[in-house]
């Protein structure tokens, strides 16, 4: 960790170490994992920020914003999963927010833990949403489409790995 970093005053802990909270534009986290991807976890909430995210030395996403309309520990930030299996480096860089504003106009986000991914941990797939699938049952607001049927070999899908706790 690099910069000025405090508890979280949630009082919100992982595995027996509090969580994190930046409080100025560039503080910084690096860290070193061996796998394929990676969980950054942590409690998503209203007034965070934004974080520039490098892997491997490269920036992969720039002003990448983290908020939740409600308080909610235990969310899933950021993940990158299909890296090539070996050593990874990552650094994660508090942003102020692009618009908009956060606590005191301050770059604020939280770590929590950080989980490595790997082959084992992929787990099974439990739900697949395909190209032009209708689900209304989801809970994603008012997106509703007459049903339509999915031919054999259709390839237009994406995969989505559900987590509970």
């Amino acid at each position: 960790f690099k910069g000025n970093w405090t508890i979280s005053p949630d009082g919100i802990s992982y595995f027996g170490s509090e969580e994190l909270m930046s409080s100025k534009e560039g503080d910084q986290v690096t860290f070193s994992f061996r796998g394929n991807g990676f969980a950054w976890i942590g409690t998503n909430s209203r007034g965070l920020s934004s974080a520039n995210i490098y892997i491997d030395g490269e920036m992969v996403e720039e002003n990448f914003i983290i908020f939740s309309r409600r308080k909610s520990p235990h969310s899933i930030l950021y993940s990158k999963e299909g890296l090539k299996n070996g050593l990874h480096t990552v650094r994660i860089v508090a942003q102020k927010r692009p618009y908009g504003q956060t606590q005191d106009d301050n770059a604020v986000i939280p770590i929590g833990v950080i989980k490595v991914l790997n082959d084992s941990s992929a787990g099974e797939i439990l739900l697949i949403v395909n190209n032009q699938w209708n689900y209304t049952k989801m809970g994603l607001g008012n997106y509703m489409k007459p049903p339509i049927y999915i031919k054999p070999g259709y390839k237009n899908q994406v995969k989505m790995r559900m987590i509970g706790k």
